[in-house]
């Protein structure tokens, strides 16, 4: 969403490179081969720069996985999206929610 002077907010500019820059790091770790001196993931030249970082500290699945999650939280944030509406509506899918035409009489009154 654009502001008043048509220009992009800083947050969410913000929030954009964030975004890139973990997921290129999560596909450089997630998909690299054994050595990644190689430079064989899938994550381009910013994945090759910042996703060996974290797999030499933590190792390919840790590294992955703290880079899935780092993305997932620079997309809600980018989108401003909250995590609790969100994690409230996927409770409701498993749940089954409450059917339709069944209404507290509490909530009428």
């Amino acid at each position: 969403m654009l502001s008043e002077e048509q220009e992009i907010p800083l947050v969410r500019l913000a929030g954009c490179v964030g975004l890139l820059v973990f997921f290129a790091g999560w596909l450089h770790a997630a998909f690299a081969g054994d050595n990644l001196a190689t430079g064989d993931g899938h994550g381009g030249k910013v994945g090759e720069t910042i996703g060996p970082v974290l797999v030499d500290a933590m190792g390919k699945f840790l590294a992955s996985l703290v880079f899935f999650v780092l993305t997932l939280a620079s997309a809600l944030f980018t989108f401003g999206i909250e995590p609790k509406v969100l994690f409230t509506k996927i409770g409701d899918i498993f749940s089954g929610g409450q059917p339709e035409g069944d209404e507290d009489l509490a909530k009428l009154k």
